[in-house]
């Protein structure tokens, strides 16, 4: 598998709740490609996470993917894109304490809007939270807009 590189590391004041590796409190999360154009990433959620007890969050779940989608455009397009919808499916409960591991694919393009599919399973296999993403490809101007702030030298190739 191929690791997939954080573009933001260079940015001041980086601090991703989801991917920073300098967030105490986040996830950590780091993405790699597999060769079929898979991405994944593989997360061990701990009683900090909880929802109820043993339980990781469902809001927690949701975030693995929708980092993991944002990783997976930005491996297979080489583009910024935004949220623009989640679906998702929680089939089961996410324990605490135990490696998961989300897998994203590209399902299709549609102009600006990147479709996507996802699964967050459980350390014994099972399929905890299915999803269903789209993201929104963005230029400068868009991430300007949704971002609040100028886009940093570093990731001006991907707008």
């Amino acid at each position: 598998m191929e690791k997939i590189p954080n573009v933001f590391l260079e940015i001041p004041d980086y601090n991703c709740f989801g991917c920073s590796p300098d967030n105490e409190q986040g996830l950590r999360l780091e993405f790699f490609a597999r060769e079929d154009g898979v991405c994944v990433t593989e997360f061990v959620p701990s009683r900090a996470f909880s929802g109820f007890p043993g339980i990781c969050h469902g809001g927690i779940a949701a975030t693995v993917l929708d980092e993991l989608a944002f990783w997976t455009v930005f491996h297979s397009l080489r583009r910024f894109a935004l949220t623009a919808k989640m679906e998702l499916k929680f089939r089961l409960p996410v324990p605490v304490d135990e490696k998961v591991t989300a897998e994203m694919k590209l399902k299709g393009k549609r102009g600006n809007i990147v479709m996507l599919e996802g699964v967050l399973k459980r350390g014994d296999g099972g399929a905890a939270v299915t999803g269903e993403l789209a993201y929104y490809l963005v230029d400068a101007a868009g991430w300007r807009r949704a971002t609040g702030s100028a886009v940093h030298e570093s990731i001006e190739e991907y707008l």
